[in-house]
């Protein structure tokens, strides 16, 4: 890694995942280093032992700037020894001109129509998005409603193990996997969803939530701190880690559009449009980038703050 870098000569090098390319990166480079965390590597990966809690601090004790898009981030790289000062804490957001309620829609192009009910998720088949509870939520949910359909974006190590599942409870024929998806039809994927399901065990902000939000379309996620700062009781809906039968009921309230809260659906869809305009807009965000790199240059030289 030394010889890598070397040989690029950076004057600012940004890095993650911590645990791994952060560590990397922070043992041996000595000049500016911006962090960043993708949410698991702190959240997950930094509790696995004592090895990894130390590649974890050695990284941040490295760092001249950590950048974080969730305050549960940022308080987990605290507890883990990074300087509160040195954290800018937001999240990267989303093209908002990409992803948006107007546009075209999969649906026809899978042989449903407005009469069908479309359950979605677009996480990863791997461990920590646990799709297997959305699965087994959504077959207790469509039990008795047959036109409830399942379509599942992506794919990973648990392909073959949800396909099975899918099979086990009786749902393949109301179930469509996509595979690994282009991100330019990412939209049309959601505007195809009435539900947007994730199960995930570990998150930071997630991208796929934020970009289903802003094609309006009814969010249902695990209750994990990560999800809490963007699902509200005014935004959407969540439900216990692991917990099928309460991810169904969650289902079956944005079917009736009566929710617990009090809100109707509608309301919740434009409250989290809302949300992500003004919280989570990349075309403001990025243009931080370079008072990001000014900052980390003035830390790494004991300056502070840049004039």
């Amino acid at each position: 890694m030394k010889d890598a870098v070397s040989r690029f000569d950076p004057d600012v090098i940004q890095a993650g995942p911590i645990l791994d390319v952060g560590y990397l990166i922070a043992t041996s480079w000595d000049g500016p280093l911006i962090l960043t965390s993708w949410g698991f590597d702190l959240m997950e990966e930094a509790g696995r032992s004592e090895e990894h809690r130390m590649r974890a601090r050695s990284a941040l004790a490295g760092a001249s700037l950590l950048i974080t898009d969730n305050a549960t981030v940022t308080e987990r790289a605290v507890e883990l020894g990074m300087d509160r000062a040195g954290i800018v804490q937001f999240p990267w957001g989303i093209d908002l001109d990409e992803f948006s309620p107007e546009g075209s829609t999969l649906r026809g192009d899978l042989g449903w129509d407005a009469s069908h009910w479309v359950v979605g998720c677009t996480r990863r088949h791997e461990a920590y998005y646990d799709v297997q509870t959305v699965v087994a939520g959504f077959a207790r949910f469509a039990a008795d409603r047959p036109e409830a359909r399942l379509l599942l974006a992506g794919g990973g190590t648990l392909t073959s193990d949800l396909r099975q599942q899918v099979n086990k409870l009786g749902v393949q024929d109301r179930t469509v996997f996509l595979g690994e998806t282009e991100h330019s039809n990412l939209a049309r994927i959601y505007r195809a969803f009435n539900a947007y399901v994730s199960a995930s065990t570990v998150d930071g902000t997630s991208v796929s939530l934020l970009e289903a939000m802003a094609c309006r379309v009814p969010t249902c996620v695990s209750d994990i701190p990560g999800n809490r700062q963007w699902v509200t009781e005014e935004t959407g809906l969540r439900f216990p880690v692991g917990d099928p039968g309460a991810l169904a009921e969650a289902l079956g309230q944005l079917f009736s559009c009566t929710t617990r809260s009090g809100l109707n659906v509608e309301t919740l869809m434009d409250n989290a449009l809302a949300m992500v305009h003004r919280e989570a807009n990349w075309g403001a965000t990025r243009t931080r980038f370079p008072d990001l790199v000014a900052l980390a240059v003035s830390r790494h030289l004991g300056q502070g703050l840049p004039s």
